[in-house]
């Protein structure tokens, strides 16, 4: 018995093994992450509140959605018009900061303003 032609072997099939997982999970992340790629919708920004719970802010042609997103459901909160946010360059490939977003609707529905 020749040890060290065994312990090649072994050597060589498991970086054979190791090797082929990696090209799958290469190819597996890429195609997953372009079929959640559409055309007319697009995720802006998710911001995740816990584990299980996030808000997202997606633009569907000209109407732009703040939805809570749960196991249990998914709902929307808010709708605006595309023109509401001019700084938003989806085709541009910019992306707005979801948070100062976020905190300006805050802002404008706190209580107690007299706005």
């Amino acid at each position: 018995m020749n040890i060290p032609w065994e312990i090649a072997k072994i050597s060589f099939y498991l970086l054979l093994v190791l090797g082929l997982i990696y090209l799958l999970a290469y190819f597996l992340k890429n195609n997953i992450s372009r079929s959640g790629k559409g055309k007319q919708i697009k995720v802006i920004e998710q911001v995740y509140l816990s584990p299980k719970k996030s808000l997202a802010l997606i633009t569907v042609h000209n109407t732009i959605f703040l939805i809570s997103n749960s196991n249990e459901k998914v709902s929307v909160l808010k709708t605006w018009d595309s023109k509401d946010f001019p700084e938003l360059k989806d085709e541009m490939g910019k992306r707005a900061s979801f948070k100062e977003y976020f905190q300006q609707i805050i802002n404008d529905n706190r209580r107690g303003s007299d706005d």
